[in-house]
């Protein structure tokens, strides 16, 4: 026969080591994630905030096409909004984002509305380039003069 209490049991449950390396593991984990999401969630903020705008334009050349008049789009930037006179819509800024008029310019800040586009009744259309910038990047909206199509690019961007 043999004596039970000489048998060695081995333990059900994890060790202490065992439990700190998985915490830590999880921890490093989380922290690269966060980590990479983070840094992009800037940029997509910016992308956004582009196609927002790029859609704004789109429907504003469109108004003006339609209704056979000029239409204006105006930056109020107190406001932070970019209003047009046919049908006074309105697209606001999310916080962050700044519109500036060259690729080394300040942000455009004060009181007073600022022209940034007309699209005309033939189609056609002024103003820009506009640059959306966020932190250290930013985004390029381009107006053809003839045919008043806005293009979103990055600036510097050879396109071929």
């Amino acid at each position: 026969m043999t004596d039970s209490s000489a048998v060695k049991k081995t333990p059900a449950g994890f060790t202490l080591v065992e439990l700190l390396v998985v915490m830590v593991l999880l921890a490093l984990s989380v922290s690269i994630w966060y980590g990479v999401n983070f840094r992009q969630r800037d940029s997509f903020r910016l992308r956004t905030a582009a196609r927002s705008l790029h859609a704004f334009f789109l429907a504003s050349r469109s108004y003006a096409l339609l209704a056979d008049q000029d239409n204006e789009c105006q930056y109020h930037p107190a406001a932070r909004v970019v209003e047009e006179s046919l049908r006074h819509r309105r697209q606001e800024l999310p916080p962050g984002i700044d519109v500036c008029l060259s690729v080394d310019g300040e942000p455009l800040v004060g009181e007073e509305p600022e022209v940034l586009l007309t699209f005309y009744a033939d189609g056609s259309a002024a103003g820009g380039p506009l640059y959306l910038r966020s932190g250290s990047r930013q985004l390029l909206l381009e107006v053809d003069p003839v045919l008043g199509e806005v293009k979103i690019s990055v600036p510097g961007d050879e396109m071929e």
